[in-house]
């Protein structure tokens, strides 16, 4: 009898226990497969989306006829729509360049209050390459984003060629790689190479505002104001290990106390690898490689 009530008993808890793999979700969190972008219509999915996960799988390259009147971005005259455009609808999701660019990239929204390939950044943005864009924004503008929260992870983009500007008499904030960078928010591991230009606020090579950190990033572009500055406008974070040439006026600000003569290169500096103490040159950086690039590209990245 005791026999048999124990090996009912463990017929129950063997029961038990399949119920419980079956019936239970997993709380073991996977990430969902990503989006393959190889279109530029594929990558409008993104905007339409702005929570899912992306990966370019293809060079993605616009030419003037899309932007023309009658073209499938036109849009009115504004061009290419912004991935996360709006308080209401940020880009919470991941965007990955995996090495490919994209190209000839259009945007024209000078009022807008979040303008760049990303609006409004919550969530995950890396290995971005934007080549020849013509971009004009409002509020906020940037290169790769406008504006970049403190969740969210944006590393190894790089702008070259074209224009990021702003003409706007409510223009806050404008840079190269992004517009601003919010307290406890931070960039890694980019540069700028496309001319920033503002009639109506000072410009800066990689962001208009620097609320926090900017670490290992470089500007080698020419910034056109009254006043440019090469690493951030305004703001009282640190720009860690991050540079500009200063024959193009780009030097960084000195709201806190840095000395400009520390983040100041020479066009000549820029392009020695010894000059850039702190960058990752075994797995992130290399130089010397592309004989039409003399300063440090991005291995994820070329340039």
């Amino acid at each position: 009898m005791k026999r048999g009530f124990k090996s009912l008993v463990s017929a129950f808890i063997v029961l038990s226990m399949l119920l419980t793999l079956i019936c239970v979700p997993s709380f073991t969190a996977f990430a969902a497969d990503p989006i393959i972008i190889t279109t530029k219509a594929g990558l409008a999915q993104a905007v339409a989306d702005p929570t899912g996960t992306y990966e370019l799988g293809a060079d993605i390259i616009f030419t003037a006829a899309d932007f023309a009147s009658g073209g499938a971005y036109y849009n009115g005259g504004s061009g290419f729509p912004v991935i996360g455009s709006s308080d209401a609808q940020p880009f919470t999701g991941s965007l990955d360049g995996k090495g490919y660019v994209i190209s000839g990239l259009k945007i024209n929204t000078p009022t807008a209050l979040y303008t760049g390939l990303v609006g409004k950044n919550q969530g995950i943005v890396q290995n971005i390459a934007l080549i020849d864009a013509d971009i004009t924004g409002g509020v906020h503008t940037g290169g790769i984003a406008a504006y970049q929260t403190a969740e969210a992870s944006l590393s190894a983009c790089y702008t070259s060629g074209g224009v990021i500007r702003t003409t706007a008499s409510n223009a806050q904030d404008i840079g190269g790689i992004v517009g601003y960078i919010a307290a406890s928010a931070s960039i890694s591991d980019c540069y700028n190479a496309a001319e920033v230009a503002s009639t109506t606020i000072n410009p800066a090579g990689i962001a208009g505002y620097n609320g926090y950190r900017i670490n290992r990033c470089y500007n080698a572009a020419a910034l056109s104001a009254p006043k440019g500055f090469g690493i951030y406008a305004a703001g009282n974070g640190l720009p860690v290990n991050s540079y500009g040439i200063n024959t193009t006026r780009c030097f960084i600000r000195t709201d806190s106390g840095l000395s400009n003569s520390t983040y100041t290169k020479t066009d000549s500096q820029l392009r020695q690898q010894s000059t850039f103490t702190g960058f990752d040159f075994t797995t992130v950086w290399q130089i010397g490689s592309n004989p039409d690039y003399p300063y440090p590209e991005l291995r994820t990245a070329p340039h």
